[in-house]
């Protein structure tokens, strides 16, 4: 790729369809010490279905924060970005707000700026798709999930390993309780603090299940921190 990349992101990988197009304008870039990349299929040009989800850092509407005013110079990057790229946002339930500060009372702001973003090709494929906007959590945004609902044939059944994941689920359970009062009241001091007390409770009920679930895995998983996986439960059945 050139001494251009390499100087401006040394040590990450590169990969461009210039070998597929002589005008080829794509180019792929990842660090290699936080993720993997696979590259599947290479084309000449990218007008496919495709969708975008993650932390845009950017409101889209004047109702996309509260607790800080919004100016119309704040909204329109993100909409001429859209506008450009000809994406639109996916179906989404759940949280309105994805992003919080965490602060307490009248310090406390609440933005939108985390989205799932699909050309008019991916919405044809998927038409029933939504993304979910969870509980933040001890987060400070809020988890996404992409669903395709068609397929969404039965919800998965939590199932215990012992009374520490019970309480694990109890504790995220009233965590997000008080989020939810607190989305509709953000500025309400009790809750903060609340708040913060079923934050500190639910780390604790996490770290509780983490370490009895180390306790009972093959020392191998140990060795490589595979903590909360699929494989990871698998192990310890």
């Amino acid at each position: 790729m050139g001494d251009l990349y390499l100087n401006i992101f040394p040590n990450w990988c590169f990969t461009t369809n210039l070998t597929h197009h002589r005008n080829g304008r794509i180019v792929l870039a990842w660090d290699p010490d936080v993720f993997q990349m696979n590259i599947i299929h290479m084309d000449s040009q990218m007008i496919h279905g495709f969708v975008i989800m993650g932390d845009f850092n950017a409101v889209k509407e004047i109702e996309d924060r509260i607790g800080s005013p919004v100016r119309l110079s704040d909204i329109q990057p993100m909409r001429n970005c859209m506008a450009k790229c000809q994406l639109t946002e996916v179906k989404t339930i759940g949280r309105l707000y994805t992003w919080n500060n965490k602060q307490d009372g009248g310090n406390r702001v609440f933005s939108r700026i985390d989205r799932v973003l699909s050309n008019s090709a991916w919405d044809v494929m998927f038409p029933n798709a939504e993304a979910l906007y969870l509980p933040e959590g001890t987060y400070d945004h809020c988890p996404m999930k992409l669903k395709w609902i068609k397929h969404d044939l039965k919800l998965l059944n939590k199932t215990g390993y012992s009374n520490v994941d019970e309480t694990k689920v109890q504790m995220q359970a009233h965590l997000a309780e008080i989020q939810d009062k607190l989305h509709s009241d953000p500025t309400n001091i009790d809750l903060s603090t609340t708040e913060k007390n079923a934050a500190a409770d639910y780390r604790k009920a996490q770290d509780n299940l983490v370490s009895f679930l180390h306790q009972t895995a093959k020392v191998h998983w140990l060795e490589k921190g595979d903590e909360n996986t699929k494989a990871f439960y698998q192990s310890i059945k």
